[in-house]
């Protein structure tokens, strides 16, 4: 059996990719993509930030108008 391995991503990355997302001319597949990541995954960091699951020793706040139009 084949075990498949698994990225981990540090939370500066992903915290870096959840605002690039936000940015209002750029849109979510775009950052994915260029990010080589599943676009899912952007969207879970997403809601995981929404939630204030996705913290660490720096808290950094997207207003929700930019959260919102990043998931559309």
């Amino acid at each position: 059996m084949i075990k498949e391995q698994h990225n981990t991503y540090s939370l500066e990355f992903k915290l870096q990719a959840v605002l690039l997302s936000a940015h209002p001319n750029i849109q979510s597949k775009e950052v994915a993509e260029c990010l080589n990541i599943h676009p899912f995954m952007l969207s879970r960091w997403k809601k995981e930030m929404k939630e204030k699951k996705l913290t660490g020793k720096r808290t950094i706040t997207i207003p929700a108008a930019n959260l919102q139009k990043a998931n559309s």
